[in-house]
């Protein structure tokens, strides 16, 4: 692969420094970003909750319960 000198050097440093191989510092990089990136991806998820009810007559249930006192 091809890096610019100084990117070479700073993962050259950044190896020496964790007394990893260049290879060890890219693949640890990578990895992480890959990560990060899934977890994004998971978060932009919509979640689905299957309730078994429809919300708004859950809600419309659990405020009655308070307003009658049944807490």
């Amino acid at each position: 692969m091809d890096l610019p000198e100084d990117l070479l050097e700073r993962l050259r440093r950044q190896a020496r420094e964790s007394q990893l191989t260049i290879r060890e510092v890219v693949l640890t990089a990578i990895e992480r970003e890959l990560e990060r990136w899934e977890f994004r991806e998971h978060l932009a998820t919509p979640a689905t909750t299957g309730l078994g009810i429809e919300a708004a007559r859950l809600i419309r249930g659990e405020r009655r319960r308070r307003e009658d006192g049944d807490y």
